[in-house]
């Protein structure tokens, strides 16, 4: 298994892997139905598709040896309190203290059949080497309170620095400074 940058990958090669990383995505969103594609193509674009589009320089993918797809990781260096296009996200008012200094985030997820196997580990390592060579001082996730990743993130060194309510909810933000 090969992690390898996003960008590295030849455009018609992505092109390909895209249906792959996309496949990985709603497999292992919490959101399993929706309303109509335009409801299921905003929530990719939420969480996926901006990352691609506007920062792929950011994006990692985990490859087996015969190039299929088991992993990705996309993210961001710029801090997401201040950008109106989290604006949406009412956590990041309440944790705008903290995102300025844990600014770089990340979304990662791996094919159910490759979990629990190095692969998360492996490409959060990747991002955070490559966000501290940029400059970053720290990287944060947000993620639901007592959620199972929770514990993946702290065994990589991550570690809870608020707490937020969100659509009848409680989110946590967890950080790490850099390099990990």
């Amino acid at each position: 298994m090969l992690v390898r940058p996003y960008l590295e990958i030849g455009v018609q090669e992505r092109n390909e892997l895209d249906t792959e990383i996309d496949a990985i995505f709603f497999e292992a969103s919490s959101v399993q139905s929706f309303a109509d594609k335009a409801t299921r193509e905003a929530f990719r674009w939420r969480w996926l598709g901006r990352y691609l589009a506007e920062e792929p320089e950011h994006a990692f993918v985990a490859m087996t040896d015969n190039g299929n797809v088991v992993g990705y990781l996309v993210g961001s260096l710029r801090d997401p309190a201040g950008r109106p296009e989290f604006s949406e996200l009412s956590y990041f008012r309440d944790f705008a203290n903290l995102t300025a200094k844990y600014p770089s985030h990340l979304h990662v997820n791996v094919a159910r059949e490759w979990r629990s196997t190095g692969v998360g580990a492996r490409l959060v390592s990747a991002f955070a080497a490559h966000a501290d060579r940029q400059g970053a001082a720290g990287v944060h996730i947000v993620t639901g309170v007592g959620l199972r990743n929770v514990r993946f993130y702290e065994q990589l060194g991550f570690a809870a620095v608020g707490e937020a309510p969100y659509k009848g909810g409680c989110v946590v933000m967890l950080g790490a400074k850099l390099p990990l």
